[in-house]
């Protein structure tokens, strides 16, 4: 499957790139080896619903949630840290977002949490931060920077 993936990317890349299919399909084999074949991975979105029927939130509180919890993949958290915590960072980043932090109910659930506070906080600090690095961001200044380094790889000039 990944060897037919990666012929599909390749053919539609315009990115010139060293490594054939074979080579990939190669380096998953070595990859599965290294995690002696267990293929289990562990998400936070099981521990969001949950928590998010515990809190009682409506849909659209979960959703945003989801939301966050996926950004998240796109940080280094999801290797860093255990997933019941990154669901427990998404729902404190939630549940600010929508003010729903001064509620009784949910401030008592969250004194009671039988987790390091400080490791939630954590996420959430990198949560920030990588928002932040995304709010900065020009869109035609990553495309300009694309191009050059597209330009480099295949020895001309931007």
């Amino acid at each position: 499957m990944i060897h037919t993936e990666t012929r599909n990317f390749l053919a539609a890349s315009k990115i010139p790139f060293k490594y054939d299919p074979c080579d990939i399909a190669e380096f998953e084999c070595y990859l599965l080896e290294d995690l002696n074949f267990y293929m289990i991975v562990y998400h936070p979105y099981r521990t969001l619903t949950k928590i998010m029927d515990d809190l009682a939130l409506d849909r659209a509180h979960l959703q945003s949630a989801w939301f966050i919890t996926n950004d998240s993949l796109r940080s280094d958290a999801c290797l860093i840290y255990p997933p019941h915590l990154i669901a427990v960072a998404a729902v404190y980043i939630n549940c600010v977002h929508h003010q729903t932090h001064t509620n009784k109910h949910i401030k008592t659930w969250f004194a009671r949490l039988n987790v390091d506070m400080a490791k939630v906080l954590e996420i959430v600090q990198d949560m920030i931060t990588m928002y932040e690095l995304w709010n900065g961001l020009e869109e035609k200044a990553v495309l300009r920077t694309l191009d050059v380094l597209q330009a480099k790889t295949r020895g001309t000039k931007p």
